[in-house]
């Protein structure tokens, strides 16, 4: 990245006096580089917080995107999975009477068998 510094005078077009070159304002610095000079700055090599910052930065931010995505991802199976659900309970509903059913049924023939006895 090339900084790129101008050192231009304006003067008015239609001046009373003489343009005065005393009052110019000092050249700005390079852009985007804090209080430093020249190639140097640009190649300076990251230190370790700072490499370290940038890289859990990134990750935090795909990991967030991931999140909300698989979120709703897992919200949306869930809401077409309405109907097995419901036909899933009413199957564990049904199994279970039939069960009971069949329980006391048993303890009726136990008992018609202990009172032949």
């Amino acid at each position: 990245m090339a900084a790129i510094t101008s050192r231009v005078c304006v003067v008015p077009v239609a001046s009373n006096g003489q343009a005065s070159r005393t009052t110019r304002a000092p050249a700005p610095r390079a852009v985007g580089v804090k209080a430093a000079a020249g190639l140097s700055a640009l190649l300076k090599k990251p230190t370790v917080s700072e490499t370290f910052a940038r890289t859990s930065r990134k990750v935090t931010s795909r990991r967030t995107a991931a999140l909300k995505t698989s979120a709703s991802m897992e919200i949306m199976e869930v809401a077409n999975m309405g109907a097995e659900i419901a036909s899933v309970a009413v199957t564990c509903s049904v199994i279970t009477l039939v069960g009971l059913a069949v329980g006391f049924v048993l303890l009726r023939v136990e008992a018609i068998v202990e009172e032949s006895n």
